[in-house]
């Protein structure tokens, strides 16, 4: 039986971690996608333990051809990726006209071309697309979906 691959990227100590738990517990395989490998580590070395299977993969999700050279690897080592969840967050916080316009360049790029890059590397359609009907009410109705895919 051939497990399906999520990649999550943006894995931290909070909501990615949680994320990568999820999906391990529901049989994926995962590959963790974080700017520090240290991040990753723990929530890795839980769904080993688990019997599951998770590779951390150190990555800047703003820089292109490392989010080519993630999603190559995740594949080559997991299998083709049926899911993704982007996480992937930075470059402080604050009052808005507080903030440097560096600063909120930065953030753009994580939060938004990162997002663009990995998408489209990830060879991912829409949020539909890729799903099948009887996948799309399993996710649907999954305790850890908050979405509606009809």
């Amino acid at each position: 039986m051939t497990m399906e691959t999520a990649v999550i990227a943006g894995v931290g100590p909070g909501l990615g971690s949680s994320l990568a738990r999820a999906f391990a517990r529901e049989g994926y395989a995962v590959a963790l996608i974080s700017r520090h490998s240290e991040s990753s580590e723990p929530v890795a070395e839980q769904i080993r333990s688990a019997g599951g299977k998770a590779i951390i993969i150190p990555a800047d999700v703003t820089q292109r051809q490392a989010v080519l050279k993630s999603v190559k690897r995740a594949s080559a080592e997991l299998g083709s990726i049926t899911a993704l969840a982007y996480n992937a967050s930075g470059y402080g916080r604050g009052a808005f006209l507080e903030i440097e316009p560096e600063q909120i360049r930065q953030s753009f790029d994580v939060g938004v071309m990162g997002v663009v890059h990995l998408r489209g590397r990830a060879g991912l359609g829409s949020s539909q697309s890729n799903f099948t009907a009887a996948q799309r009410d399993s996710i649907r109705d999954s305790k850890y979906s908050h979405h509606d895919f009809r």
